[in-house]
């Protein structure tokens, strides 16, 4: 019996492996691939800048907040360009009778030397007791009516470069008859630093100099020169281009104009807009870091064509830094504009594309001169600002928002059947119309629409929604892109945190067929 048996189990094998190699396997596979997850928010309607989330279930805010150009502060350091004389006669501190010799000092009374007075009418009363310098030169131009060559050296003991005084030595070719004696020199006078208060008798704007002169070859016909009344030495100290990095005294009283434009909430595409001001806030701040008051007068505060009222445009005084340790502690100033009585919010409801603002910035509206106490350090410049906060209780019909996915092309699921599912998660408080487009690349375009029901992202619910694209692995094959426009329609004012979104995810289900030759 075992015999017989081998036999017929083999036979029957050999049926089945010919049968089995005749006619192909297949069966079917169910597929389950996820594809995308992506999410629209606010941040594509609404640039990052532009808004904050709400805190604990509160409101999100637009938030506006810019410098407002205009007012050039450094040009209230800058030293105008001033060219100041020194004469030494003859019949002064140039000793005349006096013959002058060789490798000998020419005779002047060191006792009545006089001194650099600087004269400033820009801005109107500046008095400088003490400035350092960033950029700058001096030149220093020197003529003389001696008939012998002279060495000189200029020395400033107010002026310190390198932690030295200043000194400047020249060597001036004799004079003649006809011609004076001349030569000059160009100081570079960054890092310098002043004080102009070592002249005595004086606070400010001064300058103490000290000359040593000595007589070089006499060139007179006789070989002899006496110095006569009608001798002198001339100097002439050139401030040019002085950029100031520091500067204290007084710096004077100055009025200046200046105006800007703030695009407003016409930079977020919102249709047929509607708004619920209530717990809207929007200032205007000076952050003042210089050592010397200051007056704001606002002209003009104009919504698009429309003037705000109210009492916003009187002189409004900005107290001064106080400098300690040689740093400004800044004063902080800021202006309700929606204060009672004001236009401004009244205005901002009609959602205006811009605002206009103009006004005069004074310069130590008071006269504080004898006090000496201004400081300006111009690394710390002040800064004119505004702040417009706004919070997100917006009433919009036809809000939308847009996004599109890349869906890759797959190849790797062959005879693929079934569906392309979109699904939604809605947290906005209002229902959301949702229209879907998947281009594909070979050109052909699938559309279909949905509407989600409202959610809520304080209490985390989720309006939800579906929606299935029949496809095949032939549609598959080239990719292309899903497009979606969310459209949002309030029926009046709504709270938003910031935080809501719609939430798509994509999934293939179906089925795959394998076949097996």
């Amino acid at each position: 019996m075992i015999h017989m048996k081998t036999p017929l189990v083999c036979s029957a094998l050999a049926s089945l492996l010919w049968w089995g190699c005749a006619n192909p396997v297949s069966w079917e596979n169910d597929i389950h691939i996820p594809v995308l997850d992506d999410r629209v928010t606010w941040a594509d309607v609404v640039p990052d800048s532009l808004y904050e989330p709400g805190v604990d279930g509160g409101p999100a805010h637009f938030v506006l907040v810019d410098t407002l150009d205009g007012w050039d502060w450094t040009a209230w350091s800058q030293l105008p360009d001033t060219t100041l004389s020194i004469r030494y006669d003859g019949e002064g501190v140039l000793t005349n009778g006096v013959p002058v010799q060789e490798g000998l000092p020419v005779a002047l009374d060191q006792d009545n030397l006089p001194f650099v007075e600087i004269e400033l009418n820009q801005p109107e009363g500046l008095e400088l007791t003490e400035a350092r310098l960033s950029g700058g030169a001096i030149q220093l131009e020197v003529q003389h009516s001696l008939q012998c060559e002279v060495n000189v050296l200029f020395t400033f003991p107010g002026v310190q470069i390198n932690g030295a005084p200043m000194d400047v030595p020249l060597q001036l070719p004799a004079a003649t008859d006809a011609v004076a004696g001349s030569e000059s020199a160009v100081v570079d006078m960054t890092g310098a630093q002043f004080d102009f208060t070592q002249v005595g008798g004086f606070d400010s704007n001064a300058l103490e100099v000290q000359v040593v002169a000595v007589s070089g070859p006499v060139t007179a016909p006789s070989g002899i020169y006496i110095v006569q009344p009608s001798d002198s030495i001339v100097m002439n100290l050139t401030f040019q281009s002085f950029e100031v990095e520091t500067l204290a005294g007084y710096f004077g009283q100055l009025t200046e104009g200046a105006s800007s434009d703030v695009a407003l909430l016409d930079t977020v595409p919102l249709p047929e807009p509607s708004i619920d001001l209530e717990g809207t806030t929007a200032s205007l701040h000076v952050t003042n870091t210089i050592g010397a008051d200051l007056r704001l007068f606002i002209d003009t505060l104009q919504f698009d064509d429309n003037l705000v009222e109210g009492d916003l445009i009187a002189g409004h005084d900005i107290p001064r830094a106080v400098w300690v340790n040689d740093a400004p502690v800044p004063s902080e100033w800021s202006l309700d504009l929606g204060s009672p009585g004001s236009s401004f919010l009244e205005e901002l409801e009609a959602f205006p594309r811009s605002l206009h603002v103009a006004g005069r910035m004074q310069l130590n509206p008071i006269n504080t001169s004898e006090f000496l106490m201004d400081r300006l350090d111009v690394a710390y410049p002040p800064t004119f600002w505004y702040e417009l906060r706004v919070p997100l209780k917006l009433g919009v019909n036809g809000l939308v928002l847009r996004d599109s996915f890349a869906l890759e092309g797959l190849d790797d699921v062959p005879n693929f059947d079934g569906f392309l599912h979109l699904d939604f998660s809605n947290t906005f408080p209002v229902e959301v119309t949702g229209t879907v487009a998947f281009d594909r690349l070979d050109g052909v375009l699938y559309r279909d629409t949905l509407v989600l029901p409202a959610g809520s992202a304080p209490q985390d619910v989720t309006g939800e929604g579906t929606l299935s694209i029949p496809v095949n692995a032939e549609m598959l094959m080239p990719g292309g892109d899903v497009e979606v426009e969310l459209r949002v329609n309030t029926f009046g004012t709504q709270p938003f945190t910031g935080h809501e979104f719609v939430r798509l995810q994509g999934r293939l289900e179906g089925t795959q067929l394998i076949e097996v030759e």
